[in-house]
């Protein structure tokens, strides 16, 4: 799921329909995720908040999901939401639900209700946290602002802004250069940081590796 859940925040979102089905939805889960994009190494970063909700494989193609903030009521409504196919597994969401203007994502308790196309409703709850720091932090100290186990992951990108690769460093990368080698395409590099169930997810500054690898 990590993989392809960043797949669909890269814009390289792998479509998928799923057969027609008569049966009713089943949510399986709910992933709320908050995105800080860390755009260059002064500045605080954007958020968003990602959701995502895990159907059984059986169900019709997604209609919509209605994410309503529990304390205040503020919602989103998320129409013909974008499908990602697993294995054994259905995720339909979005990656860009944008707060209120001048505000931070809501967080607490979120009642996500999923509707298929053939109508059928089925609703399940997320708990969106996330430490106060991250808001004003900058990509050099957003690392001291999370708590708990932290993932961090290399995506790579062609210069059209293709997601070409997204995975851990790998041992024999010890500088841009040995990356540019190996992905000659690869035209811009961003690190990742992933919380425990992508609760929070981290985008830090790109790098050209083009730039990079000429200077080393």
């Amino acid at each position: 799921m990590r993989r392809l859940f960043f797949c669909a925040l890269s814009g390289a979102l792998f479509l998928f329909v799923s057969a027609c089905s008569n049966s009713e939805p089943s949510v399986l889960s709910v992933t709320g995720s908050v995105v800080f994009d860390f755009q260059d190494a002064e500045s605080a970063p954007a958020s968003r908040l990602a959701v995502f909700v895990q159907t059984d494989t059986e169900t019709q193609r997604a209609d919509r999901i209605t994410a309503v903030h529990a304390d205040s009521g503020l919602s989103w409504q998320i129409d013909a939401p974008r499908m990602i196919s697993g294995s054994d597994k259905n995720w339909a969401g979005y990656t860009n639900l944008q707060p209120a203007p001048g505000e931070a994502i809501l967080k607490g308790v979120y009642t996500c209700q999923y509707v298929d196309a053939a109508g059928n409703e089925a609703s399940a709850k997320v708990t969106v946290k996330y430490p106060d720091e991250l808001l004003t932090a900058t990509a050099e100290t957003v690392r001291t602002c999370i708590q708990g186990a932290v993932t961090e992951y290399i995506a790579l990108y062609s210069e059209s802004g293709e997601l070409m690769f997204f995975n851990k460093r790998r041992n024999s990368w010890h500088s841009n250069a040995d990356i540019a080698k190996d992905y000659r395409n690869a035209y811009t590099m961003r690190s990742c940081l992933v919380t425990a169930n992508n609760s929070i997810v981290c985008l830090l500054p790109p790098e050209s590796l083009k730039e990079k690898s000429a200077a080393e």
